[in-house]
């Protein structure tokens, strides 16, 4: 689709099309920077393309939900060993892809896929940016600096773990409760019973989130409240739960159950909509 379309991007009710060179096949030469699109799901299937990309000197920035694989890679404290089973069982993507080439990114739009090819802007322009170990590198000043000219808020962050766990925080909670009843995050919001467990969820997640060092700088009331302000949009893993796709189970749910595991912070509600979440997404090839 993309090669005989080119890429549809619908934006403030206007279309734009841009004529991409699409391909299966990864380049053999060295890229100044590789963005990683795919779902958490999928990195396994391209570890070893990026990691020959990387050892090339290409600077991999990872553009996914989630918990990253790279979470332990450079934090300064007692936790910085650690490894998740839960994204990376064989430790396969820390020993391929050389995670001193990985560049952090948090990614705020929210987009749908209308076809093959075709995406609708729903809101945010943000492209957070960090290094893992928190430095401010000239690679990630320059990465800033080009998607800021192209219009990006492209904000460098030392403490980029903080703004993954507040969009996760969201996440955690809105993406499994979307997928089990098929609501937009509007209608969670607007229900009591849902919005409810939205909230349980988050204050479990923020417990194991500032007990392995993460702050959040923003209240719970207002993250509610910016989710609630996107509408009727459909989460991510709704749609890829509709589309037939593997869901991000794993990066954005077990990962949180299994980090409170490691810092001994009980999850009941999540551990709870985590086994009603992976028995959808199982019955129906998603898992």
């Amino acid at each position: 689709a993309l090669q005989e379309n080119g890429l549809k991007l619908i934006i403030e009710n206007k279309e734009e099309v841009a004529l991409v060179k699409a391909m299966q096949e990864i380049p053999t030469e060295k890229q100044d920077y590789v963005f990683v699109t795919t779902k958490a799901s999928s990195l396994y299937s391209i570890a070893n393309n990026l990691g020959e990309l990387a050892r090339k000197g290409t600077n991999i920035v990872t553009a996914m939900n989630g918990i990253p694989h790279w979470y332990f890679f450079g934090l300064k404290n007692k936790w910085s060993n650690e490894n998740l089973n839960t994204l990376d069982p064989s430790k396969l993507l820390s020993k391929t892809i050389p995670l001193e080439s990985i560049i952090g990114t948090v990614v705020y739009p929210a987009c749908e896929l209308i076809a093959p090819g075709v995406v609708n802007h729903v809101s945010g322009n943000r492209f957070s940016l960090g290094e893992p170990n928190g430095e401010i590198t000239d690679r990630v000043k320059t990465l800033s600096e080009i998607l800021t000219k192209a219009g990006f808020r492209a904000p460098v962050r030392r403490n980029l773990r903080d703004e993954i766990w507040v969009k996760l925080w969201g996440n955690v909670a809105f993406n499994p409760i979307s997928v089990l009843t098929g609501s937009t995050l509007e209608e969670i919001c607007k229900d009591p019973g849902t919005f409810d467990l939205a909230r349980q969820i988050m204050l479990e997640a923020q417990a194991v989130g500032e007990e392995v060092g993460a702050h959040f700088p923003i209240k719970l009331e207002k993250r509610i409240a910016g989710v609630a302000s996107v509408g009727a949009h459909k989460t991510s893993m709704l749609q890829d739960f509709e589309m037939g796709k593997k869901m991000e189970v794993d990066a954005i749910v077990s990962s949180v159950k299994e980090l409170g595991e490691i810092v001994k912070i009980p999850t009941p509600k999540i551990d709870l909509i985590l086994s009603l979440l992976k028995q959808r997404a199982k019955n129906s090839g998603c898992y």
